[in-house]
Formats: structure tokens, sequence, C-alpha cells
């Protein structure tokens, strides 16, 4: 589905500002491969992981699996474990079939093609609590950023997962 046909929901005040304090205090942590330090460094995953941990208040940081490379197309299945791994950790997820978009939600994004007929890995980032925006860890060289979900050169968004338990962040 194209970025554009995605909508916004709202919701819980409070979780909704918890969540955005803690990706702006993210914003500006440089890309480094299986890091996840804010500041520091962070990739997709890590990123993703650790403000997972942090808005659940976890203490210790969930250890999920390892992605291949080619995840996003030549290997989807390979996403199941990150995915199951991920759902045990924090409360469990819903896969959104609706086209809605709420903060907090988890994307997964089509990779960017690198040379004609090469591909890259997929690509994971988290809804903001500003409508329509998406914090991610690009690449790296990069820093984590937000932008928004269309016209912005985010790649297209494939999967998007909700949180089942976005009412204990507040």
């Amino acid at each position: 589905m194209k970025n554009e046909h995605y909508r916004w929901m709202l919701i819980d005040r409070a979780a909704k500002d918890r969540m955005h304090g803690i990706l702006e205090s993210w914003l500006g942590t440089p890309y480094r491969l299986n890091h996840a330090i804010k500041g520091m460094g962070c990739d997709c995953k890590t990123f993703v992981c650790a403000v997972l941990d942090e808005a659940f208040c976890m203490n210790e940081s969930k250890k999920i699996p390892r992605l291949p490379a080619d995840t996003a197309i030549n290997n989807p299945g390979a996403c199941l474990p990150f995915m199951v791994a991920m759902s045990k950790c924090w409360h469990g997820f819903r896969k959104m079939e609706d086209a809605s978009l709420q903060c907090g939600d988890l994307v997964v994004m089509r990779p960017f093609k690198k040379d004609e007929g090469e591909r890259r890995g997929g690509h994971f980032g988290i809804v903001g609590a500003e409508a329509m925006t998406v914090y991610h860890a690009p690449m790296a060289g990069a820093r984590v950023r937000k932008v928004g979900v269309v016209g912005c050169g985010l790649r297209e968004i494939i999967g998007v997962y909700r949180p089942k338990k976005k009412d204990l962040w507040s």
C-alpha cells in the first residue's frame, strides 16, 4: 500500500506524550550496527527495541534475533522469529490491516534498491506522536531522524504492527 493511503489515529494523551519524549531523546543518535546506546549509536532494529524497552519500563534490554540482510524482499519468512520475539518481550503486537497509523506503532518498510537488481535489507521504524511521522535510524553515516510518512523520501511501508498494551506507557 502506498504511504499516502495511511490515515492517522489518536491515542491516550499520556501514552502519546511519553512516547514523544522517548523518541525525541533518541534524535541525532548516530547509526551503529548492533548497538543500542542513546546518543552513541544504534541501527534500525536496536533503536526500535530500545525505545520499546524504555516505553514499557523494561530494565534489561531484550535479546532479539538478528535479521538476514535480504529479509524484506527475498526471505520474508525470516521476519517471523523477529516479530515473535518482539511480541513476547513487549506484551504482543497486532498486525494492522486497516491502513491506520498510531503513535508507537512499529512500521516495516521496503528496502531501498542499492543498484539495479540488488536489494538491501528491510527497515524498521516507530510512528511518532506528531501526525504521520516516523522515527528511524536510516543507514550507516546517518543519525536517528524524524520524517513524514508522505513526501519525505521514507521507504514504502509494507507492514504496521501495533503494541497491544500502550496503556502501560503512561
